[in-house]
């Protein structure tokens, strides 16, 4: 199976890609990262493999991609709205797939949309993969910001 589909999440169009060898296997729904950042792209040239094991779901978020619409306004693009919307992705994968419950992994951002979606509806997953787990975004952010101005101030002071 290679199927490219929109469906209706939330009010919006949006993008998901399947790839499975066999979809009697479980699923896997990969939540990329950014926003803004999916990465089926990356898996067509560089393959993951995962669609031997799994029915993977690429799924492009709202604002993302293909999903990507002009017409989405900041306030559609929240936290809250974006764990509804997979909270419905995952439904309709359960549902098409006949699942009770399915597999979640989340890159980068997606890491940190992945678990907060698992915390609130444990239920319908069997596991969450994070990869580049997004942890204390906030003093991560700040470190970043001071190592590349001490790096800058020492790079000046040489010259």
């Amino acid at each position: 199976m290679n199927e490219k589909f929109f469906i209706e999440i939330n009010g919006s169009k949006q993008c998901m890609f399947l790839q499975s060898e066999n979809t009697e296997n479980p699923v896997l729904l990969y939540i990329h990262g950014g926003p803004g950042a999916p990465e089926i792209a990356f898996a067509e040239k560089y393959p993951t493999g995962l669609e031997k094991l799994f029915t993977v779901c690429w799924w492009e978020q709202r604002g993302s991609g293909i999903s990507y619409n002009r017409k989405i306004t900041p306030k559609e693009m929240t936290l809250e709205q974006m764990v509804s919307d997979t909270i419905e992705v995952t439904n309709y994968l359960r549902n098409r797939f006949g699942k009770e419950k399915i597999y979640i992994m989340g890159h980068s951002w997606g890491s940190l949309l992945g678990a907060i979606t698992v915390k609130q509806q444990p239920e319908f997953f069997h596991a969450y993969i994070g990869i580049g787990q997004v942890v204390q975004q906030d003093r991560s952010e700040r470190l970043r910001i001071h190592i590349c101005l001490s790096n800058l101030r020492s790079q000046t002071t040489k010259k």
